[in-house]
Order: structure tokens, then sequence, then C-alpha cells
């Protein structure tokens, strides 16, 4: 699957709150076991490496590697947004004269 098409298919997995959009309580990692990548829905081989993520709330989530880097790219966005809109525009300070 291309990045464009994975990073929407996140997207559309985030905003219908099939996958969580919270921060990761505990990673791990480890060989796959051939269950279904949560972000893409493909399996995991077991030649391919595979994280199990961990929330606070208990949820759990198993991705590929580059899905789940999409899915920290996308589940954190808009909080990033939030913190650029609250810090405002980037000011460069200047030494007096």
């Amino acid at each position: 699957m291309a990045e464009t098409e994975l990073r929407a298919l996140i997207r559309e997995r985030l905003q219908s709150a099939v996958i969580p959009r919270a921060p990761a309580d505990k990673t791990f990692g480890g060989f796959g076991d051939g269950k279904p990548c949560d972000c893409c829905g493909e399996d995991i081989a077991q030649d391919q490496f595979r994280f199990n993520v961990e929330f606070a709330s208990g949820c759990r989530l198993t991705a590929h590697r580059a899905c789940l880097e999409l899915w920290m790219d996308e589940s954190l966005a808009p909080y990033q947004d939030a913190a650029e809109l609250r810090r405002g525009p980037r000011r460069t300070w200047r030494r007096p004269a």
C-alpha cells in the first residue's frame, strides 16, 4: 500500500475511533505472529517486526513499523496544531540597540 493511501486509511480509522488517538503508555516490539495490523488490516508475517502499543485506558494497538510511524504522525497532529495555535506566531528576538 502506498504511503498516501495508508495515511488516508489511518486518518479514517482515527476519525471513526477504530484506532485510538491517545499518547501511548507502553510500547513493545517483536516479530509478527500472523495477526492483522490495526492500522492497515494486513497480516503481520513472522518475518516482519510488530509493535504492540498499550494505552492507559487498557486499549491495545498492534502495527507494522511503518504503520506505527504514520499512526504517531496522524494521532499527534491535532495536538501539535493546537500547541502552535496557543503559542502564536514565532517571533524573532532582537537585542536592543
